[in-house]
C-alpha cells in the first residue's frame, strides 16, 4: 500500500484494506494507548468520551481503569463502528458504552455531559483544529478533562506517510491552541517509545476545561 492510501485509510479506514489497517493501528498503537490512559488518571463514575475508537480494541481498557466507569465514542468510519460493534457488543448491550458514527465537528452528545474526552492519534487529520477543540469544550463538563496524544512533528515528520496528513503539531503549538479555545490549567507527559524502530515519541497533553 503506497504512503498516501495508507494516510487515507489511517484517516478513514474503509472496506477490507481498512480493517487490515484497523488491525496494524492497534499495534503500532498499543504502548501509544496505554501510556494515555494511564496519563488520563481516570476515576470511578467517570463519564469518558473517546473521539476516534478505530476498531474498539482499547476499549475495555479504559472502562478497567475504575470503577462504574461509562464510554461513549465518536467514529468517522463506518468500517470501524462495525467492528468495534462486535467487539464490544456485550458491553454496549449493558448500557456501559455507546458508540456512534460522527464527526468532531457535530458531537451528538448535549452540553457538558462527559467528564473526560480523548483523542489519540486522530488531530493530524481535523481541517479546522479550533472548530474542534471548541466542540469537544461543548460537551466537557466545567473543569472537565481533555487528553491529548499524538506523535509530535519533531519525530513524526520522518515517517514516510506524514506528509499527507493535515497537519502535525508540537506541544507549544497545542498549547496556545487550547489556550485560545477556552482550557487551562495544561501540562504534558512524554516519552520515547521503547522498542520503536523510528525512535518514535508519545505526546500526551491534558487540560481542564476553563470554568467561567
Amino acid at each position: 500500500m503506497d504512503d498516501k492510501l495508507f494516510a487515507k485509510q489511517l484517516k478513514k479506514p474503509t472496506g477490507n484494506i481498512g480493517k487490515h489497517v484497523g488491525n496494524v493501528m492497534n499495534d503500532i498503537n498499543l504502548f501509544m494507548n496505554s501510556f494515555t490512559f494511564k496519563s488520563m488518571n481516570i476515576k470511578n463514575n467517570d463519564r469518558i468520551l473517546e473521539v476516534g475508537f478505530g476498531n474498539g480494541k482499547f476499549i475495555q481498557n479504559i472502562l478497567e481503569k475504575a470503577d462504574n466507569v461509562t464510554y461513549k465514542g465518536i467514529e468517522l468510519s463506518e468500517t470501524m463502528i462495525e467492528e468495534a460493534i462486535i467487539r464490544n457488543q456485550s458491553l454496549i448491550n449493558s448500557g456501559i458504552v455507546e458508540l456512534k458514527l460522527a464527526n468532531v465537528y457535530n458531537i451528538p452528545f448535549e452540553k457538558e455531559t462527559f467528564d473526560k474526552v480523548v483523542t489519540i492519534n486522530t488531530i493530524y487529520f481535523f481541517e479546522n483544529i479550533d472548530a474542534a477543540i471548541k466542540e469537544i469544550s461543548r460537551v466537557l463538563i466545567k473543569n472537565g478533562s481533555l487528553c491529548i496524544s499524538i506523535r509530535t512533528k519533531e519525530k513524526f515528520q520522518n515517517v514516510s506517510f506524514s506528509q499527507y496528513l493535515t497537519n502535525l503539531f508540537d506541544y507549544n503549538e497545542l498549547e496556545s491552541i487550547l489556550l485560545s479555545n477556552g482550557f487551562e490549567n495544561i501540562k504534558k507527559e512524554y516519552c520515547i517509545e521503547p522498542n520503536s524502530e523510528n525512535k518514535l515519541d508519545v505526546l500526551c497533553i491534558l487540560a481542564n476545561k476553563r470554568v467561567e
